[in-house]
């Protein structure tokens, strides 16, 4: 749902002709609206003289109203080389005949001064073409070609159009939100927006956002945003992006309840089940195969995920209008919208309450500090009640198994569309279990001068073992997915990791593999320590932490983290002689510091040594103070080693690469 009319239209696009359709509407060619302010062309910046092309200026013109919102743009661009000549030589402008109406305002050629038209209509085309098709995306686009005849090196070309909008099937309010991208291959990006003053908005500008220009005039404000083709400044890894984008926002919504108001009836009737459908006999399939509401929702939500494939619907009302709930079991596929109105319907007929929930993924870091409005959501998924737990379900996934992961989600807010709603934030618990657990058992019994055998069982849960499966669905590549699997165990090389068994349905909703083999084990002294020993994994409590954080500027940032993120893992060997005189040695560790929390525990059971470590983030988020201090205890515990020492000599075995780094 959020439009952005910059980006895509920043450098011309060379495409090849097609056929065009026959209901295709048609441009139409107009002077520009009365309100535009001439745009003035900047000199070229000499450092980026080696590109082909040279976008001098990017000026895009919006004027917010109550009904129609027009917005105009405009760009200058110079070729520099015969590759750039060909690159803008063909105007290529994205269209969606859904959404919006198409004026052309201009294409000119300023050659030593004289300005010379470039339009012609008869050779204007109107290509079908869904540019995100990739994504399993179809939005009505096309893209209005226009091959610009006589365009020579040292030309300046000019191009303008503008788009007004389409009354949606829904009441909604003016509103925008952009980013202002000080793209590095334009030499100056301007946006203008005017307001009138008769209509209340409210604003938001993210941190890395100049302050505009503001005049008003003629009952208008006129905002003028500017940014530069000067290099962004260079962001420590991790820094939220609401930090790091220059987004702003103008919305004239007064609350979110006004918001969820405009959408909730579409819903209503998107989720209805008849009686006697083929749904409805899913829904009593689901329902006389357990009583327990917990199972009853799971069956439901794989219903939703795994039968019903995923494609974007976004023709005609599409864009807000879910597709119903019968009509997208028959036909096996939906969007966002769609998925979620089957689930729902799902939900009903199983007496789960539950009810959608519009969600952002592309501003999720902003949704804190944003204002009402619909232009910030672009994914809708489902909130649900089973025996006193919210739970969040989001058709569009697949492969999720457990109620414990669905206790948590990736979003950060979202807008529940129930009467009297408010923007809610999300639970963010940390996991019960480990997400990853990998136990490794050497079996030394016979001693060490050999290569040891080994099993290795790896079990993924909630998330982690989602993510596998959709994962292992989606591999056409079966070498590249045992890697993936294999990189999960510590302390044995991916080569020396044989696979024994997978077993992704596993009756817990966990994901389990085991691996055996045999391996050299380095038994080798280490200088200025006594006696062979050898050196436990370090995997899981090693953190490599740079940040690139250093000065005044980054002091105060964040830290994203990897969320949920919850690894445990296990080293045991089975010593010869029942453990007679062997050692271990090493700290045990448990800290919590900062976001995170690792422990350790290293010791002689009996005739094994066992060794079993655990790294948790327990927030999403780090704030700076946090950061600091998560940077100067990583470094300590990377350096604190365990090891099993021998009571006696160990003679070396060689081989290649026998553990993992």
């Amino acid at each position: 749902m959020m439009r952005s009319f910059g980006g895509s239209m920043a450098a011309a696009v060379l495409v090849m002709p097609a056929a065009a359709h026959a209901a295709d509407p048609t441009p139409s060619i107009r002077p520009a609206p009365a309100w535009v302010v001439p745009v003035k062309v900047p000199t070229p910046n000499p450092k980026l003289l080696a590109l082909p092309a040279q976008v001098l200026v990017l000026n895009v013109q919006e004027r917010l109203a109550r009904e129609a919102t027009t917005t105009y743009l405009e760009y200058v661009a110079q070729p520099q080389t015969v590759t750039g000549l060909q690159g803008i030589g063909t105007v290529a402008m994205p269209w969606n005949v859904e959404r919006s109406d198409f004026a052309i305002h201009k294409i000119e050629i300023n050659r030593a001064g004289k300005v010379i038209n470039a339009l012609d209509p008869a050779a204007m085309m109107v290509l079908r073409q869904e540019t995100n098709l990739d994504k399993a995306m179809l939005d009505g686009g096309r893209t209005v070609v226009l091959p610009v005849k006589g365009l020579q090196l040292g030309d300046r070309l000019t191009v303008a159009v503008s788009y007004t909008t389409k009354a949606p099937v829904i009441a909604v309010r003016p509103e925008e939100v952009w980013m202002v991208n000080a793209d590095e291959t334009i030499n100056r990006t301007e946006r203008r927006l005017i307001v009138p003053d008769d209509l209340a908005v409210k604003w938001y500008r993210a941190p890395a956002t100049a302050e505009p220009t503001v005049t008003k005039a003629g009952g208008y404000t006129d905002y003028f945003f500017v940014g530069s083709g000067a290099k962004a400044r260079e962001w420590p890894t991790g820094t939220p992006s609401r930090f790091t984008a220059p987004l702003v926002q103008v919305t004239a919504w007064s609350n979110w309840n006004e918001v969820a108001t405009a959408v909730i009836p579409l819903f209503a009737k998107a989720r209805t089940i008849k009686d006697g459908s083929p749904l409805a006999a899913e829904a009593d399939r689901i329902a006389a195969a357990s009583k327990d509401p917990e199972q009853r929702l799971l069956a439901a939500l794989r219903l939703a995920q795994e039968k019903v494939r995923y494609v974007a619907l976004l023709l005609g009302q599409g864009a807000y209008v879910p597709v119903g709930a019968e009509e997208t079991w028959e036909q096996k596929f939906g969007d966002c919208k769609g998925k979620t109105a089957l689930l729902l319907g799902l939900l009903d007929r199983l007496g789960i309450e539950a009810e959608p929930m519009l969600v952002s993924s592309s501003l999720n870091s902003y949704m804190p500090e944003l204002h009402p409005s619909l232009a910030v959501f672009d994914h809708v998924m489902v909130r649900a009640r089973v025996n006193g737990r919210t739970l969040y379900l989001d058709p569009t996934s697949y492969g999720q198994r457990t109620v414990s992961e669905l206790s948590r989600s990736a979003f950060v807010r979202g807008l529940p569309l129930v009467p009297g709603t408010d923007l809610i934030s999300i639970a963010r618990t940390i996991p019960a279990q480990a997400l990853s657990q990998a136990d490794v058992v050497w079996d030394g019994r016979q001693g060490f001068e050999r290569r040891v055998p080994f099993t290795a069982t790896l079990v993924l849960r909630d998330e982690t073992a989602s993510q596998m499966r959709a994962a292992k669905a989606a591999s056409e590549d079966a070498d590249k997915h045992l890697e993936n699997l294999q990189n999960f165990v510590p302390g044995v090389a991916n080569k020396d990791l044989a696979l024994k068994s997978e077993e992704p349905e596993q009756p817990d909703g966990s994901y389990k593999v085991t691996f055996a083999g045999t391996a050299t084990m380095d038994w080798s002294p280490i200088k200025g320590l006594k006696g062979y020993r050898y050196e436990l994994s370090q995997n899981t409590v090693k953190w490599e932490f740079e940040d690139g954080r250093s000065g005044d500027k980054d002091r105060d940032l964040p830290l994203v983290m990897n969320w949920p993120y919850y690894i445990a893992s296990s080293e045991t060997i089975l010593l010869p002689n029942g453990g007679k005189g062997f050692k271990a040695e090493g700290e045990q560790i448990d800290r919590r510091f900062g976001a995170v929390r690792i422990t350790r525990s290293i010791g002689i059971e009996g005739d094994k040594a066992v060794t079993r470590a655990v790294f948790v983030h327990e927030k999403p988020e780090a704030s700076a103070e946090e950061t600091r201090s998560m940077k100067k205890v990583a470094d300590e515990l990377n350096d604190k080693f365990a090891y099993v020492v021998a009571p006696g000599k160990i003679r070396p075995v060689k081989d290649e690469e026998g553990k993992k780094d």
